[in-house]
């Protein structure tokens, strides 16, 4: 920094910043956050419609 700059944080209290620990902090909490309403909202799993099905005889009364 520069000698002004020094002069005008003089008698300011600094301490280190760790960004990449704030970093990993915020992306385990969005993480657990999205799994969470993941679980949540997430659809149903329906039965899967076959070919087999579609083609097997219903009693419609059209008959």
């Amino acid at each position: 920094m520069s000698r002004k700059t020094d002069e005008y944080f003089k008698d300011v209290p600094m301490k280190s910043y760790d960004l990449i620990k704030e970093g990993l902090i915020v992306f385990g909490v969005v993480s657990a956050l999205i799994i969470v309403l993941a679980v949540i909202f997430g659809s149903p799993d329906y039965p899967t419609v076959t070919a087999k099905q579609c083609v097997a005889p219903t009693t419609s009364g059209m008959d």
